[in-house]
């Protein structure tokens, strides 16, 4: 991680560039020195067009530490012909720093969205299977919050059965949490799951649970997007997510008019959403409204996006 034989890839490159008329570069950030060859073919060819590409922030955008990478980072892309992140939080923060257009280009979601647009399943009144397939985190993304909240919802509706499935590496520390809670009946921990496991397991599940962040800086959690977002949303569950109150997804999860995002200290709230799911024999959600925002991250179309964007550069370049 420390050590890069950059002039190795310079001389690669180089010969790339030098046996063609016309070259559209992209780099990607991290590690550090892509930004680096990105300004060095920029200035050294005048037929180039360089596209400084970020899946991750190159300077910590929720605390504006790091002021060393931020000037230098400002002081790289002027060169650049178009920027392109990952995240609306940094899209915001990256065009605040070089004072011009940034191209906003999300991880997406590389499924199908084939819904049943009439389908709504029934399920038993007063029982609600919930289930949770991912990873925890210790302060960044801890489920302890959800179990209070179901414990909460167990005192309040004793008559109601609930479940929990939970599969993933972090088994040991979601019995923990049940145990902690005298919940462990209500767990059914599966462990580690193949994928197509694991699918099986949500499509068989009343309600998905999305921990997005539960950590002390609420800026640093708003523009998480994982790709268990995109997951759940080609499902037709409900989702309840646990993240930042600006999350900026949470329209997007809210849009089937059932789906529901709490903070984490919100656990009456949670527990009363809960039960009330529980309470209904049939739970409808607007699909269309969900294959509309699942559609928008859909690879090819995040690829015809960024085409645009090519196709604009080319014109202004006239080339």
């Amino acid at each position: 991680m420390l050590y890069h034989d950059i002039f190795k890839y310079k001389n690669f490159i180089d010969e790339i560039i030098r046996n063609s008329k016309k070259t559209i570069l992209i780099t990607t950030y991290g590690p550090w020195f892509t930004l680096k060859i990105g300004n060095y073919f920029k200035k050294r060819y005048k037929n180039l067009i360089w596209l400084a590409d970020f899946r991750d922030p190159s300077f910590d955008i929720s605390s504006y530490k790091n002021t060393f990478f931020k000037s230098q980072t400002k002081k790289i892309l002027k060169k650049a012909d178009a920027i392109i992140v990952v995240t609306k939080q940094m899209q915001k923060e990256y065009e605040k720093l070089v004072k011009k257009k940034v191209i906003f280009l999300p991880n997406g979601y590389d499924g199908d969205c084939m819904f049943n647009l009439n389908q709504h399943k029934t399920k038993r009144k007063e029982y609600l299977n919930i289930s949770y397939t991912g990873s925890i985190y210790n302060e960044k993304r801890e489920i302890s919050y959800f179990v209070e909240a179901l414990k909460l919802s167990k005192e309040k509706a004793p008559n109601i059965n609930f479940t929990f499935s939970y599969a993933g590496k972090d088994y040991r520390i979601v019995s923990e949490e049940f145990s902690k809670r005298n919940l462990g009946s209500l767990l059914n921990n599966h462990g580690m799951l193949t994928r197509d496991e694991a699918l099986n397991l949500q499509s068989v599940s009343d309600v998905l649970l999305l921990v997005v962040y539960t950590g002390e800086n609420p800026e640093e959690g708003k523009s998480i997007r994982t790709g268990k977002v995109y997951e759940y949303l080609a499902t037709d569950k409900p989702i309840l997510v646990i993240g930042p109150k600006n999350w900026e997804m949470r329209d997007e999860i809210e849009c089937d008019g059932v789906s529901k995002v709490f903070e984490k200290n919100q656990t009456n709230e949670m527990a009363d959403y809960i039960i009330e799911l529980a309470n209904k024999e049939k739970i409808e959600i607007n699909i269309q409204k969900r294959k509309e925002v699942l559609e928008r991250y859909l690879y090819r179309n995040l690829a015809t996006e960024l085409e645009k964007e090519i196709e604009n550069l080319l014109k202004q370049k006239e080339w």
